[in-house]
């Protein structure tokens, strides 16, 4: 006799990751302490996973905090990692934290997005350099920066700035497998249109140059993220602190 099975949610999650990351069947096995035929009757629905397997195959996959909440899910099990707003008394030491730096960076511009890049939190100095950016969604941002010519007038080196994106967020989406962060990137993409990578200089960062009125500032950004976290919120928050390049720019902000 003969027996069948369906491919359960879980299997077909686990299968989908798998071929991802490029791993067979026994790879994963190998990573995650378990067999290949272990594996092969998870992905075929012919074995129900336990919690302790599932959390093993989400380190083995490299799954952030939310896809390992979703494969959790897909196997009818509770989350792991919780997810709480920054607002939230639960996240408040964090919270805390990320206020002072904020506050401490001033006058210089701050913000935090989150993984998709909205602004969720910013001090005085951002909001004074750059208005109406909080209000808008990645998509929009994308497009006010990057493609349309107001935009591009107003980062001189536009180009230079859209392949950090796409290097910085393509690593992001790859991890993730986020189809937002992926459409983001594509959408980076279409408006370099071909366009050359900058070649290498001397600067060890990469610095924007930005038209104001009569003025180029010059700045670069640092990035800070919860290594970690055991909050999807929190692990996909990342704080932006802008620094001035040059003397000039220094004085510009200090000036305000």
């Amino acid at each position: 006799m003969t027996v069948t099975s369906t491919a359960s949610p879980f299997g077909i999650h686990l299968r989908q990751w798998r071929t991802l990351r490029g791993l067979s069947q026994l790879d994963l096995a190998g990573r995650a302490e378990s067999t290949p035929r272990h594996i092969s009757f998870l992905e075929t629905g012919r074995s129900r996973p336990r919690r302790a397997t599932v959390l093993k195959l989400g380190d083995a996959l490299d799954l952030p905090p939310r896809e390992c909440n979703e494969l959790l899910g897909a196997a009818g099990l509770a989350p792991e990692f919780s997810e709480f707003g920054l607002a939230d008394e639960a996240l408040g030491a964090y919270r805390t934290a990320i206020d002072a730096l904020l506050s401490s960076h001033e006058p210089y511009p701050a913000c935090v997005i989150d993984r998709w890049g909205s602004v969720v939190l910013s001090n005085d100095a951002f909001e004074r350099f750059s208005p109406g950016l909080s209000d808008m969604t990645p998509e929009q941002l994308i497009e006010a920066t990057f493609g349309s010519e107001e935009g591009r007038a107003w980062v001189e080196n536009w180009q230079d700035l859209a392949w950090a994106y796409v290097d910085r967020v393509s690593t992001l989406a790859a991890r993730s497998a986020d189809d937002r962060l992926l459409t983001l990137v594509d959408k980076v993409r279409s408006y370099l249109a071909g366009a050359p990578r900058p070649e290498t200089t001397a600067n060890p960062h990469v610095v924007a140059r930005l038209r104001m009125g009569d003025t180029t500032l010059s700045t670069f950004t640092t990035f800070l993220r919860f290594e970690n976290a055991h909050d999807v919120t929190l692990s996909e928050a990342t704080v932006e602190l802008i620094f001035p390049a040059n003397d000039a720019t220094k004085a510009f902000f200090e000036a305000r």
